[in-house]
């Protein structure tokens, strides 16, 4: 089977930026790099980029460096110039292959949960369950039956529950062309959904329904992915758990009591995705008593950093067009308040 992720367009949705499978998010991945991670392990993966972005960023050398372990399943196919649209994209990858391999187109820019499969399948989301997603009328539409087959796939224009996420399959390579090639007297951009849609008066298309979808497919949606993951450095000692000091009765070497709305408050920030670094004026020497207070909390991506000054923390950080201001952010909170919690967001 082929995987193929396109990374060949301008993209214009993303104004003054690197092209956008080359944007870094929040764990450190490239778009790119995330779009494929699911799929290494089972299959190939087809890379398609323009030469221009070649020449400007060492695209290729990237690609080495990454995948420097696991280059076998890797290939990057440089095109010269754009293409009318990423259907015909696609097919300058298809008409090379094997006729018979299934194939599995993924956008860069969305990323979900669903297994891998050999069929005809249209990948969609339910936006019942997916509350989140922006800029619906900008989406392309999945109209299915009632036994979950594809009945027309609609581009920007709402008619349907289920939104296209960016993953296609089609039984073979062959297929895909056949399609597409009947289309290719159209002078307009040629969309995958076109392509799909023509297969559709003979062919049968299922709708597989997935979990967990990312969409950064705009400038400001992969803004607000970054920006909803925050490294926060959080201090401890009445503000997570109630104020304990060195010396005095209460001290360090007690089993310390949690702050339970300060605890939800993170733990929160953390199931989004937020890694957590508490900062304290705890001494090392404490360490195992305050790491397994923080686990009992149910805190398990964090790190403590001991032995700070009992003074003022100043936090710095530089801002860019991917990385907005502002993007050192903080908060003062009252010692061991636990009904101010509840009241911020």
């Amino acid at each position: 089977m082929a995987v193929i992720i396109p990374c060949a367009g301008r993209s214009s949705r993303y104004p003054g930026t690197r092209p956008k499978y080359l944007l870094t998010l929040y764990d450190g991945s490239l778009m790119f790099e995330k779009a494929a991670q699911p799929y290494l392990e089972y299959t190939d993966v087809h890379f398609i980029i323009l030469k221009e972005h070649e020449e400007q960023y060492n695209v290729t050398d990237i690609f080495e460096r990454i995948y420097s372990d696991d280059n076998s399943r890797v290939h990057i196919h440089i095109l010269e110039e754009e293409t009318s649209g990423p259907a015909e994209t696609v097919y300058c990858i298809t008409k090379t292959l094997d006729p018979d391999e299934p194939v599995f187109i993924k956008d860069c820019d969305s990323f979900f949960d669903a297994p891998l499969k050999i069929n005809n399948h249209v990948c969609v989301a339910d936006l019942r369950e997916n509350l989140n997603v922006t800029k619906v009328a900008s989406k392309s539409f999945a109209v299915a039956n009632e036994q979950n087959m594809l009945t027309g796939i609609i581009e920007k224009s709402v008619s349907s529950n289920y939104i296209c996420v960016g993953g296609y399959g089609f039984s073979s390579a062959q297929l895909y062309n056949q399609s597409f090639e009947s289309l290719q007297h159209i002078t307009d951009e040629i969309f995958v959904s076109h392509v799909i849609q023509q297969l559709l008066h003979n062919d049968i298309f299922e709708i597989d329904l997935v979990g967990n979808y990312i969409d950064v497919g705009t400038y400001e949606e992969f803004v607000a992915y970054n920006q909803g993951k925050p490294t926060i450095f959080c201090d401890i000692d009445g503000t997570v758990f109630y104020n304990q000091s060195q010396h005095f009765d209460n001290h360090h070497g007690i089993k310390p009591e949690p702050i339970p709305n300060a605890v939800n408050y993170l733990l929160k920030k953390q199931q989004a995705g937020s890694k957590l670094v508490f900062t304290t004026s705890r001494k090392e020497k404490f360490k195992e008593i305050t790491v397994t207070a923080l686990k009992d909390c149910g805190f398990n991506n964090f790190e403590v950093i001991f032995d700070m000054p009992h003074a003022p923390r100043m936090i710095i950080n530089d801002n860019s067009i991917t990385n907005p201001y502002p993007t050192a952010i903080a908060l003062n909170v009252p010692r061991d308040d636990n009904d101010y919690w509840s009241k911020i967001s």
